[in-house]
């Protein structure tokens, strides 16, 4: 199973190269330095990038724009840049109307029809002398309530906001109501927060490794290996206005493991000694993650890292010992280990998924590393439960 999942992985891999190496679209527009809007198709670059320059695609070929080339472009569905308050940059806009707000990184421009353009930047003011102080630079505030007193916004609102996109576009959308005057919040089509649920399952190749420290050492083995099915509920909170590529996600999980093994010695005195070890533990995991898509398109590719926190909900370890001698047989059932109800590991998954009309289906590897014992019993046992899985994942969008 583990050279199944390290191949199943690195044909993940592969698959990964091969999608970097393919062009990422999205449905979008641009506006020409005329003023006029075409709808286009525009390649998904991440953000630090779509403030220098945007792709756009032509029959079989692409061209890349300049700022100074475009007045702006946009994502259906997405954010929306403009080139017209920096030569040399797009930066992204919010708030359309009368009065305008743009960001870019850290500072925030707020303009107005007559083109009159301000910059909100909170830097730091610093006195080096004997008392000195460092504090924030509140000057924004003043310069923002003069570019919106005319018309319902009070000092008091200006003052105790702060230098953020959701207070900003409060007060830039309020100023537009007053007015009554058109306006548009570009992010207003983009949840703040989205929930998708899934469902998964598989195959979970798990191996107890059971360190004896007592008689039975040197005549039980040591490691126990099992291959279940398991199935899984899984919610994804995605947090699309700040990122289009990763969310957290959490799932609930049950599997059903048996470990046996049987073994034969010849002591002394006896034909055989017979040991046949059973161990069942059902288990529910629920793994807490960050995912994160390399590749986010129609076939995407990601990458999963977190951790899984057990909880065994049944379990049993026994010994059944037959003594064979050529008098008779003598049969004994042992109680062997006993549990550690709660424990965790750390948890990675990878996967490439695919959009499939409202549903996103993918298939999945996974390795577990314990982090803690799994089990330990009072006479020496110490045991550790390592875990892989191979499956599919299927989330409603």
């Amino acid at each position: 199973m583990k050279l199944r999942l390290v191949v199943f992985i690195g044909i993940l891999s592969v698959m990964n190269l091969f999608l970097s190496a393919q062009s990422s679209w999205r449905e979008g527009y641009v506006i020409e330095l005329n003023g006029d809007t075409t709808n286009v198709l525009l390649k998904n670059t991440p953000n630090k990038s779509r403030f220098l320059n945007v792709q756009v695609k032509k029959e079989e070929s692409s061209i890349r724009y300049l700022p100074q080339q475009l007045k702006g472009y946009g994502f259906y569905k997405g954010k929306s840049y403009s080139s017209e308050l920096i030569d040399s940059l797009f930066i992204e806009t919010l708030v359309l109307g009368e009065v305008e707000l743009y960001r870019h990184r850290g500072d925030f421009f707020v303009r107005n029809q007559s083109k009159n353009t301000l910059k909100l930047s909170e830097g730091t003011i610093e006195y080096a002398g004997e008392g000195g102080f460092k504090r924030k630079n509140k000057q924004w505030k003043g310069a923002l309530f003069e570019f919106l007193s005319d018309c319902g916004v009070v000092l008091e609102e200006v003052q105790s906001a702060s230098l953020n996109e959701s207070e900003l576009t409060h007060l830039i959308i309020k100023y537009n109501k007053c007015k009554g005057s058109y306006f548009k919040e570009v992010k207003s089509g983009i949840p703040k927060l989205a929930i998708n649920y899934g469902v998964s399952a598989g195959i979970r190749k798990s191996t107890l490794k059971v360190f004896n420290e007592n008689y039975l050492a040197g005549i039980l083995n040591n490691n126990y290996e099992s291959s279940d099915l398991f199935f899984g509920l899984s919610a994804s909170f995605l947090f699309p206005r700040l990122s289009e590529k990763s969310h957290f996600e959490t799932e609930l999980r049950y599997t059903a493991s048996r470990y046996t093994n049987f073994v034969t010695n010849s002591p002394p005195g006896s034909i055989a000694d017979q040991y046949e070890t059973i161990h069942d533990i059902d288990f529910i995991q629920i793994p807490l993650s960050l995912r994160y898509y390399i590749i986010r398109d129609k076939v995407s590719f990601f990458v999963q890292p977190g951790i899984a926190f057990s909880f065994v909900t049944n379990f049993s370890s026994n010994i059944l010992y037959d003594n064979i001698t050529q008098s008779f047989i003598t049969t004994e059932n042992r109680d062997y280990l006993d549990i550690i109800k709660r424990f965790f590991t750390a948890w990675v998954r990878t996967g490439v998924t695919f959009q499939v009309q409202n549903f996103e289906i993918g298939l999945i590897g996974e390795l577990f590393s314990p982090i803690t014992n799994f089990v330990v019993a009072p006479d020496g046992f110490i045991s550790s439960l390592k875990q892989s899985s191979i499956g599919i994942i299927i989330s409603l969008k």
